[in-house]
Formats: structure tokens, C-alpha cells, sequence
């Protein structure tokens, strides 16, 4: 950040990169309990009951 100058850093480069960074982000945790042996046994048997 440039305290000093005062320029303006929320432009729209930034602002695009950390919306695909949290995106990313979140689609890891979805993938990950989508596809973790954990997840899937818990359904399953929640499922059968």
C-alpha cells in the first residue's frame, strides 16, 4: 500500500484476481468433502437408515 502518494490500489485487475482466489478457495473445500471417504461414508449410511 502506498501510504505516502495515495495512490488508488482497489482497481479492477486486483479486485478480478481475489474473486478467482476465493473462488478457488471455496471449490477446494466443496471438492474436498465431495470427495473425501469420511464424507461419503456418513451419507451412505445416513442413507440407509
Amino acid at each position: 500500500m502506498d501510504y505516502e502518494g495515495r495512490d488508488n490500489i482497489n482497481n479492477w485487475v486486483l479486485r478480478a484476481f481475489s474473486i478467482f482466489g476465493l473462488v478457488t478457495v471455496l471449490s477446494g473445500f466443496i471438492l474436498f468433502f465431495v470427495s473425501s471417504k469420511w464424507f461419503r461414508r456418513k451419507r451412505i449410511t445416513a442413507d440407509r437408515q
